[in-house]
């Protein structure tokens, strides 16, 4: 029985116990050199910004995105994030976005095909502190189901925001299930 098999994804390099779907842990970080005072993450990652007034108005929405910028080490995503605003402090109606780089924030990616995804509702006030949490847990690797994490969205839109969680693979009920519980703990959201 499938639901009743040990699987454990913190042990082995997170390596599952049952073998993997054809997206889950394709991805090998190429070897890269970097200076001793640098530390590498395990993806690179790219920023992107969406206006939504824009699309309202009638434009494609791949046209109304902008690419803010790209990091691969804990120092650049510093360097990047400490100046950029927080999400309290940016207008109503836009994006932002935060996807591992060569995956585009649309349905239509390859990657986001078959994916899904895992949302929740935030008041304004709260958006702050769980943006910078969820991207933080997601750099750092805290969500343990290998590469099936494509990116976050989160849309502005008072008085409630929306922090999405975008996967690779809906149809793997377990990692799915795995991604709500980690978004869970990370965010320290009750059970139920």
């Amino acid at each position: 029985d499938d639901e009743n098999e040990t699987r454990n994804y913190d042990d082995q390099q997170q390596s599952p116990v049952r073998p993997p779907n054809k997206h889950a842990f394709n991805h090998q970080p190429p070897m890269r050199n970097y200076p001793h005072d640098q530390n590498p993450l395990e993806y690179r990652y790219t920023f992107w910004l969406s206006k939504r007034k824009s699309v309202l108005k009638g434009k494609n929405y791949e046209n109304c995105m902008t690419k803010l910028g790209s990091f691969e080490t804990v120092q650049q995503f510093w360097k990047m994030y400490s100046f950029m605003k927080r999400p309290s402090k940016v207008d109503d109606h836009c994006d932002l976005m935060l996807f591992k780089s060569g995956i585009r924030p649309l349905w239509e990616e390859e990657s986001n095909r078959d994916g899904g995804r895992w949302s929740i509702r935030i008041r304004r006030h709260n958006t702050d502190r769980y943006w910078e949490n969820a991207i933080m847990a997601m750099i750092g690797e805290q969500f343990m189901v290998g590469n099936e994490i494509c990116g976050m969205v989160l849309s502005l839109r008072y008085p409630w925001d929306q922090l999405s969680v975008w996967h690779r693979n809906s149809s793997d009920k377990y990692v799915v299930k795995k991604i709500g519980e980690s978004l869970r703990r990370i965010l320290h959201l009750p059970q139920g």
